[in-house]
């Protein structure tokens, strides 16, 4: 579906469900709402879940250079009020996570509770890095070698030893898939990336929060996630085994079990 933005822009968004108040999901810098896929039918049947593509991700519109991630609030605002949703569960991987927390410091009382997988309140040296060496390879505008530079850190050892010809095969498919128009949007979501800073909002964070990281993930790795878990007033933090940083793909299951238990629990 797609939603119409009061600034002419357009937001693509899936309802999938209808259960209970909307849980709504938020992708990584590279992701759309298919890296979900798995986690739909495990979700769903509990949850009304909201799947939806920020602008310059996806089906959904193009915006301009320079912007922070706080830019996507206003339309997730929007999406919510489209919805009827006063209040939603929300949910946010990697730059997701970064759009979450900001979210979650402009707009507290639109949310019930706060998933934040893969993230940490600020890039580390590590992270800026290895974004900086893929801002590096997109500038040449080639999906195969993007992907195969990419993919060592996102995913885990584990998960290239049992579906190494998967991520091959999805390299061989980049080559035609991702366009310079994609790579321009990357890059727009990369540098606005780059700026975030949380640091200073974890204690304001006032809805229930649940942390989950891959024990394996080397971009936002445990300790950094446990460390950030102490620094906001009610929150639990989890790392999944067997998992790297898009750890939705790699342990859908175990992934979906922890947010289904966490949003379970009596909120008050």
């Amino acid at each position: 579906m797609e939603l119409q933005l009061s600034d002419g822009g357009t937001l693509y968004y899936e309802v999938h469900g209808d259960r209970g108040a909307p849980l709504v999901f938020l992708n990584g810098a590279m992701s759309t709402t298919v890296a979900w896929a798995a986690l739909v039918p495990l979700v769903s049947r509990h949850h009304r879940l909201v799947l939806v593509d920020f602008r310059d991700q996806g089906r959904s519109s193009r915006l301009p250079a320079g912007y922070p991630a706080t830019r996507h609030c206003a339309d997730l605002i929007e999406l919510f009020d489209h919805l009827g949703a006063a209040q939603v569960d929300l949910l946010g991987i990697s730059y997701g996570g970064h759009v979450a927390m900001a979210l979650a410091r402009r707009h507290p009382r639109r949310l019930r509770r706060l998933v934040l997988a893969s993230i940490t309140p600020r890039p580390s040296a590590h992270l800026l890095a290895a974004g900086g060496a893929w801002e590096a390879i997109a500038g040449h505008r080639d999906g195969a070698a993007f992907l195969a530079a990419c993919n060592p850190l996102v995913y885990s050892r584990r998960f290239h030893e049992r579906h190494g010809e998967l991520l091959r095969a999805r390299q061989r498919a980049a080559a035609d898939a991702l366009d310079a128009a994609w790579f321009d949007a990357f890059l727009r979501i990369s540098a606005s990336a780059r700026a975030f800073d949380h640091g200073d909002d974890l204690a304001a964070i006032a809805a229930p929060t649940l942390l989950l990281c891959g024990d394996e993930d080397a971009l936002t790795p445990p300790d950094l996630v446990f460390a950030m878990a102490d620094r906001i007033p009610d929150c639990t933090a989890l790392a999944i085994p067997g998992a790297g940083h898009g750890l939705m793909i790699e342990q859908p299951r175990a992934f979906a079990a922890a947010v289904l238990g966490f949003l379970a629990l009596d909120p008050t």
